[in-house]
Formats: C-alpha cells, sequence, structure tokens
C-alpha cells in the first residue's frame, strides 16, 4: 500500500532476557531460527527474510506450532520456496550465531532497541521505536493509513511512547 524498503537487523530477545543463563544457539527457543534467517538473508536478500519471518509468524502464532521444532522450521522454508537444508547449514555454520550477536549488539546500541518488533525509519537513520504492536493487523488502505500515521508520529522529537492495555479473555 505504500512503498516501503524493509532491511531486517536481528535483534534476540533470548540473548536480552538470559540474565545469568546461557543462550542455546544450536536447538534454543528462538535463537536457532535467527541464524537461519541469517543465512537467508546472505543467500537469498531481504525480500526471503520478510517471507520467511511471515512463514515462521503464522507457524508460531496462527498454528501455535514450536520454531524450536526442526521440522517446523524446515516446513516454513519449502513454504516459501527455500531449501529445507538451509536450517541445518545454518546451525553449522558458526559465522550465522557471530552475525546475528554481532547485528543485535549494534541496534542495541546505535538503535536503541529493546523490544520486538523496533521500526527504525530512513534506511536505519532515523527515529526508531517499539511497536506498533497490533491485533488483528489491518489490511490494504487502512494498512497504509495506520503506516503513514505512525511514520509521521515517530518523526514528532518529543514522541516516545504511547500504550495501553490489552482486554483479557473471557472464559
Amino acid at each position: 500500500m505504500r512503498p516501503v524498503e524493509v532491511q531486517w537487523r536481528f535483534f534476540s530477545l533470548e540473548e536480552v532476557n538470559k540474565g545469568d543463563k546461557t543462550v542455546d544457539w544450536e536447538a534454543g527457543r528462538s535463537a536457532p531460527v535467527l541464524r537461519v534467517l541469517a543465512l537467508v538473508r546472505r543467500q537469498h536478500g531481504h525480500d526471503a527474510v520478510d517471507r520467511l519471518y511471515d512463514a515462521l509468524g503464522q507457524a508460531r502464532f496462527v498454528r501455535n506450532e514450536e520454531l524450536s521444532n526442526p521440522a517446523v522450521v524446515e516446513e516454513a522454508l519449502a513454504s516459501v520456496g527455500l531449501d529445507r537444508g538451509l536450517r541445518a547449514a545454518a546451525l553449522a555454520d558458526a559465522s550465522t550465531r557471530e552475525e546475528v550477536l554481532r547485528e543485535h549488539y549494534g541496534v542495541v546500541e546505535h538503535m536503541e532497541a529493546f523490544g520486538v518488533p523496533t521500526l527504525v525509519l530512513d534506511g536505519g537513520q532515523g527515529p526508531g521505536i517499539f511497536g506498533p504492536v497490533i491485533n488483528p493487523v489491518p489490511r490494504g488502505e487502512e494498512a497504509g493509513q495506520l503506516w503513514d500515521h505512525l511514520a509521521w508520529l515517530m518523526r514528532q522529537p518529543g514522541f516516545y511512547e504511547i500504550k495501553r492495555t490489552r482486554p483479557q479473555p473471557r472464559h
């Protein structure tokens, strides 16, 4: 709906929340998936990361599948036309872990990211903000209008945060 160019940078909530624990970069909850995304970006570009991220989101949040399950990640790869073997290749390549960590600490330091999603405008040079967290996701022109308003708000130098409580499900 709007001409938006997405350049993915990696941020690990597991790394942020690890405390005195060690992140499992081989079989953890999401860290291995970040490694797969890094290899996909390296070999196929940002558009492929976008497609895979969407497929992984569908698996996790629509079908309630665990991303720590190798078959779930491999099926997501296949569903977007990528080789299932990219998962194993990413975990066999130590540079994917180094790339994710380097990028994670770069976005924390330079873009002040602290959560996901963090959006940064203007090719990574502009203002960044956590969010938006939206459910249900708007479609069509409604999504375009949301982007227009959000981008305008993010560029206001005095804007920092907006939040409200989520409705509680009825039992």
